[in-house]
């Protein structure tokens, strides 16, 4: 009969591997390699280098100060590793100028064989434009070159930058221009007179606008005369400029008897007219806009009163 010797050295119910390690081992030790050479595996592999894209660059935003273009980019990482997106360089140039330029830093993670997208704006401030290119200032748009360089960290190669560019065209906006062409006493009677107010606006833009409201206060001889707003709805096209000129009625009552002496005596007739013009456009993202005024001088054609000019 066979009888199983236990001693010290090879204790009863134990048996060992070549390696001089318990059986029971074997199985989690070649899990835990088999676990360790997948998650090495990747890195294995040849790294390479990810794609990039400009799917769009379109205008955002609109005012008369300035405009605003965004690019959208689109990197693909087709390693089974992620990769980051440290930061992107651009240069807007606009004619043989270069007014905006920099580094726009970003920590943007793209996942293993993943996609993903950023969206850099890039703002132009009209005055800062006309400083570099005098000649934009009769324009109302100007081409543009955008160029992007977005730079991908990828392990074992480091930074990669991915040039791209666009071009296209911005619109310049410029504020309507009011000129005021003077005002005119028309009529001088025992009561009040009539005075005719002239002004001219022009739109300098390719798109309309419509007046919204026009106040205004008008002083003469440095007296408070009247205060009003212009009762319009006018429409003005691009590129046009019409004329405004409204008759209204101002009693001595109001003005002031000095006002009256002045004309009475057929002498200059100093003016100062103030207010404001609120338009809006068909424009996008311009929304209304007040544009302040004030104009000063003498009555283009003072009168002397006659029994003509008499009520």
């Amino acid at each position: 009969m066979n009888r199983r010797v236990c001693d010290a050295r090879r204790p009863c119910g134990s048996s060992r591997s070549r390696l001089g390690l318990p059986a029971t081992a074997i199985i989690p030790l070649a899990a835990l390699l088999l676990s360790a050479c997948a998650a090495v595996r990747p890195f294995l592999r040849a790294p390479a280098l990810p794609r990039a894209e400009l799917i769009a660059a379109e205008l955002t935003d609109l005012s008369f100060d300035s405009a605003e273009l965004s690019a959208t980019i689109e990197v693909e990482n087709p390693n089974a590793f992620g990769v980051t997106l440290a930061g992107i360089d651009y240069a807007f140039a606009i004619e043989d100028a270069v007014p905006l330029s920099g580094r726009a830093d970003k920590n943007l993670a793209i996942a293993p064989e993943g996609t993903s997208a950023a969206v850099l704006p890039v703002r132009v401030s009209y005055s800062e434009l006309y400083r570099s290119v005098a000649a934009l200032r009769d324009k109302t748009e100007a081409p543009y070159r955008l160029e992007l360089t977005p730079l991908i960290e990828v392990p074992a190669i480091g930074p990669v930058e991915l040039p791209l560019q666009a071009s296209g065209s911005i619109p310049l906006l410029r504020l309507p221009q009011i000129a005021f062409s003077g005002i005119e006493v028309s009529r001088v009677g025992l009561t009040g007179m009539a005075l005719a107010i002239a002004f001219e606006i022009e739109n300098p833009n390719p798109g309309t606008i419509r007046f919204e409201a026009v106040p205004y206060t008008l002083e003469i001889g440095g007296h408070h005369v009247l205060s009003g707003t212009l009762d319009n709805r006018e429409v003005i096209g691009g590129s046009e400029t019409i004329q405004q000129r409204v008759i209204t009625e101002v009693r001595w009552i109001d003005a002031g008897l000095a006002v009256r002496d002045i004309i009475v005596a057929g002498g200059r007739v100093p003016y100062r007219l103030d207010g404001s013009l609120t338009f809006a456009t068909d424009l996008p993202f311009v929304g209304s806009t007040t544009v302040p005024f004030e104009f000063s001088g003498d009555s283009r054609r003072p009168l002397t009163p006659t029994p003509a000019n008499r009520d």
